[in-house]
């Protein structure tokens, strides 16, 4: 059976760590068979601002933005036709790890499109589940009344 540690909490007091409640409900007869944390596969996203948005040279769908995590500014290209300048957005740096529907991860890297550099990816907002997030450099997620939701970290300012 899985139980969410929070509605655990919301019933008993339990220690602050997930490992010390589970060492305490194992020593009670209670076999702890493993641990989720669901949105850790998230934690390497971050928020930023799109500061400026380019039509790529060769390409005719593409865009070379730079983007702001309050930070860093990299180059990001990403062919989401309503991205532009001003919008926040959820940003995959490079080494940040999404999941796929398939069970895979898509690692970020520094790549190549069309001949430009890009140094992560502008990330989309999914209707479906989070695993779903995202799945390839032209989705993006960017909409200001969702910015206060996120939990991924933004180091600068709005």
């Amino acid at each position: 059976m899985k139980v969410s540690l929070n509605w655990l909490r919301r019933h008993v007091d339990l220690p602050e760590s997930a490992e010390d409640v589970a060492k305490a409900l194992t020593s009670i007869g209670l076999g702890v068979e493993g641990m989720e944390e669901p949105g850790k596969v998230y934690d390497k996203l971050l928020v930023a601002k799109v500061l400026t948005c380019d039509p790529h040279p060769d390409s005719d769908h593409l865009h070379i933005t730079t983007v702001n995590d309050g930070t860093n500014t990299i180059q990001v290209v990403c062919g989401a036709p309503n991205v532009a300048a001003g919008q926040t957005v959820v940003l995959a740096p490079i080494g940040a790890e999404l999941p796929l529907p398939d069970g895979t991860k898509l690692k970020m890297k520094k790549s190549k499109i069309r001949g430009v550099e890009s140094f992560g990816m502008i990330c989309a907002d999914s209707k479906s589940p989070p695993t779903v997030f995202c799945t390839n450099f032209e989705m993006r997620w960017s909409s200001e009344s969702r910015t206060q939701r996120s939990s991924a970290p933004y180091r600068g300012r709005s």
